[in-house]
């Protein structure tokens, strides 16, 4: 299973996601809202927004509302990313070490 280390929210109701392998995945929710219609309420764009990492594993909007990361690496769309993995932990471990002194 790939873990997530990197969630962006983009117009509508799309996801793009960034994993530890380095490969980016967008993912229209709204795709899959026939299948999981209490995903409907993500058309609000204010809620879509809230959504968190819950853990590298999953996405999360409340405790009703939520999406495994697999299913996104599975069925999105490999698109390029304006930042790869290993400059997201670079620049995560410097932003860390900074906070530290």
């Amino acid at each position: 299973m790939k873990a997530a280390v990197k969630l962006y929210f983009k117009e509508n109701t799309i996801l793009r996601v960034l994993f530890e392998d380095g490969v980016t995945k967008e993912f229209d929710i709204s795709s899959i809202f026939n299948r999981r219609p209490e995903l409907h309420v993500l058309s609000d764009g204010e809620l879509f927004n809230k959504g968190k990492l819950s853990s590298s594993y999953g996405i999360s909007w409340n405790d009703d509302l939520d999406i495994a990361v697999e299913y996104i690496y599975e069925n999105g769309k490999t698109v390029k990313s304006e930042i790869n993995y290993y400059q997201y932990i670079v620049g995560y471990k410097v932003k860390e070490a900074r906070n530290s002194i």
